[in-house]
């Protein structure tokens, strides 16, 4: 019994291909028949026929048990063969150097060879890996000629990236967000790449515009599935308005202390550290600006709050205030450093002052040495006295615009949002703008206000912070306004009677019902004052 192949074949060691031939003994069948060789196996045919060679080499190898016998699972391990070496020509040969494809191709050529030989000298078996070996050698020709083809092509994206990148960098540096997106449309996905789309997206929620953060991380996922926190980001992001957490979607009307740097607000140029505190007209902030390493007081207006008229009537306000307070340079008065909208709101930016409002000081439990009230209201009149020379009238003093630093004696006069340009085109006359507690008699009545109108509201300030009350009282607006076009003040002397008699006639003086009463102006206030402390 002899071991075949599956289609009865097999391949003898000793086939004239091989460059062997079998030993045969040539007779005549004289004498064969007189040599009697019983065992001898007789092949009839022409003398130098390869045919009969062929057949008389298998039988020798098959009688003798040298020859190659393929296995059943041959044509199992052939296909897998294949499918591995085209996975590879596929996925990891284009990612390879030339010379390294060039290397790998020769070590398996040589292990497959290798392998095939190994395999007849110990085992006699057969391995059909003639066709695997032709197919790397394939693969290999055609991933060479193909990245050759490529490589002017990929040098041409090389350039675009080197030259793209930088340039949406720069315009992302100067708000031209959907510019800087664009520029980016064709390089190549890269880390770079990557952490500027990722930048790109957290300009777009420090602006406020979810959809267009969530559009340009949605981009970044197309080149790459899982990139940071992307995929919380867009979640966060999609939440009906107002359901978001501050740390990725911060809102005007919550308090904001940002943990997430990433998504941290920015108005302009200038970056939102917290929240300072709330105005009439919006939220005030602590920013620092990148450009000259400085923090800065960012004081918003939120337009989603107004509509119509009344939107144009606040922002004329808050402008107004920029106008008139980056016109004035002094040290009692706030500076302003920029004024400017970000797509829902509007924003000044103005210096940071380190202080307390003096509406802190005004309860019995608080309250300021009178000889310091003395000082602070004497450096308020030095900076009425400036602006109103600046032809700008405040309209709005009160103690919660006036920042005292009690540690080193600082004094800042805030707020000009109601502030009067005088000279300015648009009439007062008729608008009752101020806080009703503080205003004067003319504004009261709605009458043309000017500096006049800022040393009454500075005498009720004063009065308020000696004694903790204010000299005009009513249970509604109209008793107060009765009260400070025709009442008396307070009397400050059962209020207050260690207060001296110079400082009550100061009192009395700037809380004269007709403004040609009072001080002739501020600087006339500030001397009494000094001169009574």
């Amino acid at each position: 019994m002899y071991g075949l192949n599956s289609d009865g074949s097999v391949f003898p060691a000793y086939q004239r291909l091989n460059g062997l031939s079998p030993q045969i003994q040539r007779f005549d069948s004289k004498t064969f028949l007189q040599r009697g060789n019983g065992s001898a196996l007789l092949l009839v045919g022409v003398t130098g026929d390869p045919l009969l060679e062929d057949i008389a080499g298998t039988v020798q190898s098959l009688q003798s048990g040298r020859y190659f016998q393929q296995p059943w699972w041959s044509s199992l391990l052939e296909k897998a063969l294949i499918a591995v070496l085209l996975l590879y020509a596929l996925w990891l040969m284009p990612k390879l150097g030339n010379g390294v494809r060039a290397l790998l191709a020769i070590l398996l050529l040589l292990v497959l060879a290798t392998a095939q030989i190994g395999v007849q000298i110990t085992q006699m078996l057969w391995l059909p890996l003639g066709v695997a070996i032709q197919f790397l050698l394939f693969a290999t020709l055609m991933v060479t000629l193909w990245r050759k083809q490529q490589q002017p092509i990929e040098q041409l994206q090389r350039q675009h990236h080197d030259i793209a990148v930088p340039w949406s960098r720069h315009l992302l540096q100067q708000g031209q967000l959907d510019q800087a997106l664009d520029a980016l449309q064709f390089c190549r996905t890269s880390p770079d790449l990557l952490e500027l789309l990722y930048e790109l997206g957290g300009q777009h929620e420090r602006k406020r515009r979810p959809a267009a953060a969530v559009a340009v991380y949605r981009v970044l996922q197309q080149r790459k599935r899982r990139y940071k926190d992307v995929a919380k980001r867009i979640k966060l992001l999609e939440q009906p308005q107002g359901m978001a957490p501050t740390a990725l979607a911060p809102s005007l009307s919550k308090t904001v202390v940002i943990a997430d740097s990433h998504s941290q607000p920015q108005f302009g140029r200038y970056q939102v550290e917290s929240e300072l505190g709330r105005g009439a007209m919006g939220v005030v902030y602590l920013g620092f600006d990148p450009k000259i390493s400085r923090r800065v007081a960012i004081k918003t207006l939120d337009y989603s709050r107004y509509e119509g008229d009344e939107l144009v009537a606040v922002k004329t306000r808050f402008f107004r205030e920029a106008e008139a307070a980056g016109r004035l340079r002094h040290p009692n008065i706030v500076s302003v450093y920029d004024v400017g909208e970000d797509h829902d709101l509007a924003y000044i930016a103005m210096d940071y002052i380190e202080g307390q409002p003096l509406s802190d000081f005004t309860s019995k439990k608080n309250q300021l040495p009178a000889a310091e009230v003395l000082t602070i209201i004497a450096d308020v009149a030095d900076a009425l006295h400036y602006a109103h020379g600046e032809q700008i009238i405040h309209r709005d003093i009160k103690p919660s615009n006036i920042l005292y630093q009690r540690e080193t004696g600082k004094v800042t006069v805030t707020d000009f949002g109601i502030a009067r340009i005088i000279g300015e085109h648009s009439t007062q006359t008729g608008e009752i703008l101020g806080s009703p507690l503080y205003m004067s008699p003319e504004q009261i009545l709605g009458k043309k206000v000017d500096r006049a109108s800022d040393i009454f509201s500075l005498g009720v300030t004063l009065f308020q912070l000696l004694v903790a009350e204010l000299p005009f009282r009513g249970d509604n607006i109209a008793e107060l306004s009765r009260q400070i076009l025709q009442g008396k003040p307070a009397n400050i002397r059962d209020l207050c009677p260690g207060l001296s008699a110079g400082v009550r006639r100061i009192i009395n003086k700037a809380l004269q019902k007709e403004p040609r009463e009072r001080y002739r102006d501020a600087a006339e206030m500030a001397s009494a004052l000094r001169a009574a402390s």
